[in-house]
């Protein structure tokens, strides 16, 4: 269980540090409602994380999907690094677990005391999803796909890799970032 690991981390942190808590709401076509809630926690000492929960529903659905996920790093002067982790526990079959990493180095950095100093980053990153969908074979009846001799459901595997490269530049209050993301499904 990834949520429980990761809050478990971030509570065993010294609580010298900046704690954050996001909500967010999104409301859609279809009747759709999506409700995000997420925890971070930023320590002194450069160790960071972050847990948070979702939770999606529409008419297209009868049921409410639910996701999880949770990231550990530390940052440094100039780079950081970090580790993810989510799942989406089965719903209507459908379900899907994730992992990555990611990190970023500074390439330049003139700081000045009065915030009019500038910066230029690069930042990477890698997430790999396994999406699992398991839909019933026949929706006439159970009997029908027996007498076939079809299997009750048709299970459906994909596995999807984002592959992330950002750059971003910071000239006194103006910053800029460019991201991108490929993602490639096996």
């Amino acid at each position: 269980m990834l949520l429980p690991l990761g809050l478990f981390a971030i509570l065993a942190l010294p609580a010298a540090a900046q704690p954050a808590v996001d909500y967010s709401f999104t409301g859609g076509p279809q009747s759709y409602r999506g409700h995000s809630l997420a925890a971070s926690y930023d320590h002194a000492s450069g160790a960071f994380g972050s847990i948070a929960a979702e939770a999606n529903k529409s008419d297209a659905s009868s049921a409410t999907t639910r996701s999880y996920s949770t990231r550990l790093g530390y940052a440094a002067e100039r780079w950081s690094a970090a580790l993810s982790g989510g799942l989406t526990p089965k719903t209507e079959g459908y379900r899907s677990e994730q992992f990555g990493a990611d990190g970023s180095w500074t390439l330049i950095t003139d700081a000045s005391e009065d915030g009019s100093g500038s910066s230029m980053a690069f930042e990477a990153g890698y997430t790999r999803m396994h999406h699992r969908d398991e839909r019933p074979t026949c929706v006439n009846g159970r009997r029908r796909c027996l007498r076939l001799g079809l299997p009750p459901t048709l299970s459906v595997a994909i596995d999807q890799n984002d592959i992330l490269a950002g750059l971003s530049g910071r000239r006194g209050g103006l910053r800029l970032s460019l991201k991108g993301t490929l993602s490639v499904y096996d």
